[in-house]
């Protein structure tokens, strides 16, 4: 009992002090006296010469606390009057009235009934207007035969006089204005190109902002000024913590806002819109999923605004910090603490949010994902991944293209060079190189990249644990330590209908979208298919079956890696592991308790208490699945489930199971799909929690932990850590290195597989790290005991 006292004691304190540093009223006096003190010191710098250590040693903690200029001092009227103007005089340099030529352009949600516009604004802003036409005759949310005709037929008379629908108005809503003037110009260009009837019955009624900063929110009061498109705007919703400028609807996690709606056309009948919370960019960022209600569809259209762009992500201003100590790898041990809502870290937990939630079925291979960010950064982030990766980068990792499969280099420099066109067009306008979607970013994105390689670190961890720990046993019919296994490919989809384009209407689908540009292929791989074809030695369907394996080629990695069987990880590499747990398997939390409540996301967890991070089994398989590491169509997929649902089994048994309710927010998921991250680390690798430096010095402040019952396994284990991998690479047979052989190498056969001569080689596996000497700890000992939790 006095161990829990002890415990929400020291909870106490940690959150009292978040809260006294992430509070306004407290914090922006201290931010404004430590720019002061940073400016001051600069100038007395330059006027008496003050040596550069003696400038870098005072001013250090000015810099790394830099990030509260941003959270405190940026709200205020001064620097949003600075920002605007600097934004506004570099966007009138420019020709054009926006930076992207956009009016012509919609993508279809539901077909005749929903569109959205990207309405360019500031100078490289994008907010969206998403428009409802009324339905011709019967609602559209109706199962009917005559659905699909009576869509069709509005969607071709959209633009033209149909007297059912005089009578009622087209409504819209916008997600973040940043400038009132250059939004309410393009509106009147919108409605008088695609929606001329409804010229005098547009009715605007919702404003969706994603977060509180200037180029997102500046052009609130405008629009509601407007004596056009503010008559009928009564809502603008921000998140609950956000202090959005006239925010009167503060919307949470997982709320489903009321859409905008007039007699006769009700929008909350063909669509939902869902609040996500991503804490980061700011601490009560959200995004807006929309989601079409009608018919079977399982595309959904997500507005990320600074979360997520394409190829790379925003700052998160308002997380916790993270030191440049974290993103060392070297020295990390499995009882580590994990900083899970620093940082990068905080950011890949909001990707992983964003997927999660937006999917429509999260297990499901068919889902697909549009996101439409705040920015249009698409050239320059892709740009930027081809230069030499700078210090402190939390994705580093993800700029080593030799760690990936030759498909995500070409991937990256396809929509790089044509994201670069069309952002470099001059005569017919600048062209936006977004919405994107997650297939594409899963490979152009370096933070999703990473997570990728998270997911690999999670099932080489289960795959560790059943060949070595689990008491159960798992049927396993796959080889896991192949990253995915190609689900059994059907009949080519076919495109579903869509409103017809014209030369001045650009109706763009989701398939338009996801549509590629360019396509890679091994030389020699299609210079075999050529010969075959010109000397008739393959027939025309087994000649597509050839061109269909060729593109899949370069998914296939050029170097072969699995770790060596019978050695055990070092204590680096489960930290990894631990990690990826536990930000692909935990939600975003929140920065304070008074954020928690206030936006129904989890308590923030201190960095020395993060063995209490919750982990669900459902997330894991969810992200898992959408970044293509395991599909449940798969043996693959099926026998990493497997292994996970045991391994869940297992720990329920070993350790209490965590109350459903975290932090006073209720749990979406059944209690036992939630484990604490110490459950699992002391399943997987026997690493104990974590403790405070006190309770280390001290056993009764610590709480006074007992040894459990009987010791992990792995305690006693006599087999070598290394860090080492066994390489396979064949010279001779790979594409890339035939050449500098001298090998006239002939591609692949019919069936994709390698050449004949690359099988009279024999594997060359290597290991790559010296190994350790092998324990000298007494035999194994089978059974876990029961461990009592210090926290």
């Amino acid at each position: 009992m006095s161990q829990q006292r002890r415990s929400n004691d020291d909870n106490d304190d940690a959150q009292l002090f978040r809260e006294m540093r992430h509070n306004p009223c407290l914090m922006t006096p201290v931010a404004a006296v430590c720019l002061f003190v940073f400016v001051l010191f600069s100038i007395a710098t330059m006027l008496f010469k003050v040596p550069i250590l003696v400038l870098g040693f005072v001013l250090s903690p000015f810099l790394q606390n830099s990030h509260w200029f941003i959270e405190f001092l940026y709200p205020m009227g001064l620097a949003r009057w600075a920002h605007l103007y600097l934004v506004k005089m570099n966007s009138s340099k420019r020709k054009d009235k926006t930076h992207s030529r956009t009016v012509e352009q919609r993508f279809e949600v539901v077909q005749g009934r929903v569109f959205i516009h990207a309405i360019p604004q500031l100078l490289d802003n994008v907010g969206y207007l998403v428009v409802c036409l009324p339905p011709l005759a019967s609602s559209p949310s109706s199962a009917s035969t005559n659905e699909s005709v009576e869509i069709t037929a509005l969607a071709n008379s959209a633009a033209n006089d149909f007297p059912s629908t005089q009578s009622r108005s087209l409504v819209a809503f916008f997600v973040d204005c940043g400038d009132a003037e250059s939004t309410a110009d393009q509106l009147q260009d919108i409605i008088k190109l695609h929606y001329p009837k409804y010229k005098y019955s547009f009715s605007l009624q919702s404003l969706f902002c994603t977060h509180k900063h200037h180029d997102h929110t500046a052009g609130n009061r405008g629009l509601l000024d407007h004596p056009r498109y503010g008559r009928d705007l009564k809502r603008i919703h921000g998140g609950a913590v956000e202090r959005v400028p006239y925010c009167n609807v503060p919307v949470r996690d997982g709320d489903m806002p009321e859409l905008p709606s007039v007699p006769g056309n009700d929008m909350n009948d063909v669509v939902e819109l869902e609040v996500i919370s991503v804490p980061g960019h700011t601490r009560g960022s959200v995004a807006y999923s929309l989601k079409s209600k009608v018919g079977s569809s399982l595309v959904s259209f997500c507005f990320t605004g600074d979360t997520l762009f394409s190829g790379g992500s925003g700052v998160p201003f308002e997380s916790d910090r993270q030191p440049k100590s974290d993103l060392n790898k070297a020295g990390k041990e499995a009882t580590s603490p994990i900083r899970a809502s620093a940082g990068n870290n905080a950011i890949e937990r909001c990707f992983a949010e964003l997927v999660i939630r937006s999917m429509a079925t999260p297990t499901s291979c068919k889902d697909k994902l549009l996101f439409f960010p705040g920015h249009e950064y698409s050239a320059e982030l892709l740009q930027r991944q081809f230069l030499p990766p700078t210090n402190g980068m939390g994705n580093a990792d993800a700029m080593i293209w030799n760690k990936f499969s030759p498909s995500y280099f070409f991937e990256t420099a396809s929509q790089m060079f044509v994201a670069v066109h069309r952002r470099n067009l001059a005569k017919d306008g600048k062209v936006l190189a977004i919405p994107t979607h997650l297939d594409r970013e899963l490979k152009v994105n370096p933070t999703l990249r990473q997570m990728f390689k998270r997911g690999e670190e999670i099932i080489k961890a289960l795959q560790l644990w059943r060949q070595n720990f689990a008491r159960g046993t798992v049927h396993v019919l796959s080889d896991l330590s192949s990253s995915t296994e190609e689900g059994q490919n059907g009949d080519a989809a076919t495109e579903p209908p869509k409103t017809p384009a014209t030369e001045d209407q650009w109706t763009v689908a989701v398939h338009d979208v996801e549509r590629t540009v360019f396509t890679t292929m091994y030389t020699k791989d299609l210079d075999a298919l050529i010969s075959d074809m010109s000397s008739g030695r393959i027939k025309p369907q087994a000649a597509v079956a050839r061109l269909q394996q060729l593109k899949k080629a370069l998914e296939e990695p050029v170097v072969g890696r699995r770790p060596i069987p019978g050695t055990l990880p070092t204590q680096k590499a489960m930290y990894q592991a631990i990690l990826a747990i536990a930000l692909l398997g935990s939600a975003p939390s929140a920065l304070t308790v008074k954020d928690s409540r206030a936006m129904n996301l989890p308590l923030p967890v201190a960095p020395h208490k993060s063995d209490k991070i919750l982990v669900s089994q459902r997330r894991l398989i969810s992200i898992l699945t959408a970044l293509g590491l395991i599909r449940i169509d798969t043996e693959h997929g099926r026998d990493v489930i497997k292994i996970l649902k045991l391994l869940w089994q297992e720990s329920l048994e070993y350790g209490d199971a965590p109350s459903a309710s975290y932090g006073g927010v209720e749990q979406s998921f059944e209690q036992d799909d939630l484990l604490e991250l110490g459950t699992l680390k002391w399943m997987l690798y026997g690493a104990e929690t974590n403790t405070s430096f006190l309770g280390k010095m001290c056993k009764p402040c610590g709480g006074g932990t007992p040894e459990p019952s009987r010791p992990h396994p792995i305690h006693s284990s006599k087999k070598r850590r290394t860090n080492g991998e066994l390489v396979k690479h064949d010279i001779v047979a790979c594409l890339l290195c035939q050449d500098a052989a001298g090998c006239p190498g002939s591609g692949r056969d019919h069936n994709g597989d390698t050449d004949k001569q690359a099988d009279r080689n024999e594997e060359q596996e290597l290991e790559l790290a010296e190994l350790l000497p092998p324990s000298a700890d007494p035999p194994p000992t089978n059974g876990y005991g029961k461990r009592v939790s210090t926290m």
